[in-house]
Parts: C-alpha cells; sequence; structure tokens
C-alpha cells in the first residue's frame, strides 16, 4: 500500500507523527530516516479476533483507522513489564483460583497485566514494534473494521553513522543468495 504514489500524502503524516513521538516523548535526536517497509489492510467483519503477536522486523508499528463502526474490535497490548508489581504475578487475572491475585481490588494501567485501546475513526496509533498486541472483540460489533497497519524501520542519517548501534542505509547492503 505504500508503495502507492496517491498515498503518500498519508504515509508523510504518519511519519510527521513518528517525529512528534521519537522527538517531543522520546527526545530523541534528529538522527534517523524513516523507511515504511510494509503495509496492509487489517479488517473484520466478525468475532474472530487477531491472536497475541509483534512485529520482530522494525522498531515502530503504526494503524490508521480508515473505518470504526460502533463496537469495533478494540486493539490489546500486553503490559509484559508491569513495574508496580510489588510481588510477582499479583497483578495477573485469576485464571486458576489463586489467592494471592485477588490482592487488586481494581485493575488499571498501572497494575494490568494488558490494556485496550477504541482508537476513534481517522485517528493514528503508533507503538513500539516488539510490544505485543492482538485485537479482542467486542459484544455487539456489527459492518467492518478497517485500518492500514504498517511497518517503520528506522536508519541512521548519513551523517550519523558513527553510532555503533542502529541500521544503516540500505543503500550499503549487500544481498547474497
Amino acid at each position: 500500500i505504500h508503495l502507492e504514489p496517491r498515498l503518500d500524502p498519508l504515509f508523510q503524516e504518519i511519519v510527521n507523527h513518528i517525529k512528534i513521538y521519537l522527538f517531543d516523548i522520546m527526545k530523541y535526536k534528529d538522527i534517523f530516516n524513516y523507511m515504511i517497509t510494509k503495509t496492509w489492510l487489517s479488517r473484520a467483519r466478525d468475532k474472530k479476533e487477531i491472536p497475541w503477536h509483534i512485529h520482530s522486523t522494525s522498531q515502530i508499528s503504526f494503524a490508521y483507522y480508515v473505518n470504526m463502526p460502533p463496537n469495533s474490535h478494540q486493539i490489546q497490548f500486553a503490559n509484559s513489564n508491569i513495574s508496580n508489581e510489588f510481588f510477582g504475578g499479583i497483578n495477573r487475572e485469576n485464571k486458576h483460583g489463586y489467592r494471592d491475585r485477588e490482592m487488586v481490588k481494581e485493575y488499571n494501567p498501572l497494575n494490568a497485566q494488558s490494556f485496550f485501546m477504541s482508537p476513534p475513526e481517522g485517528s493514528i496509533i503508533l507503538f513500539p514494534s516488539n510490544m505485543q498486541h492482538s485485537t479482542k472483540a467486542i459484544e455487539g460489533f456489527e459492518g467492518e473494521r478497517l485500518a492500514i497497519v504498517g511497518d517503520v524501520t528506522l536508519t541512521l542519517k548519513e551523517d550519523q553513522l558513527n553510532y555503533s548501534t542502529g541500521y544503516i542505509d540500505p543503500r550499503y547492503w549487500k544481498l547474497f543468495n
């Protein structure tokens, strides 16, 4: 999808949001080029959920929500590093009857094992590609949820090749079969 020239304004806007995320929130220096490496359509028309997964070949992933009917599938993120967990395992759901997992009175983003989002139509969400995510079906969903999803690989700018970590521009790569 990202190779279609007519969609360049959309993908430039997505990259602009990634820059805001990197510069203003993560406080990175302006040292990267942004390579959109793959894009696809994510659609849901029934209760079938997308299982837990990561996007292991990139650094930043995005979803642009084109169509979001009421009760559309939520995107669900794993909170695998629960830094506010005082004792191992207590902030996990009690699926197997463990009494110690009843210590949490109410789950919230600070103590939960996962969290959900229902992005409104026309919004873009960004997340680290290695963050586990899935979708969760919502009761009463009718219609079709449609999103353009993709991955972005960060490569060092030409004048930043002195860093020992990070990808360099693919023009310096050599392919062997």
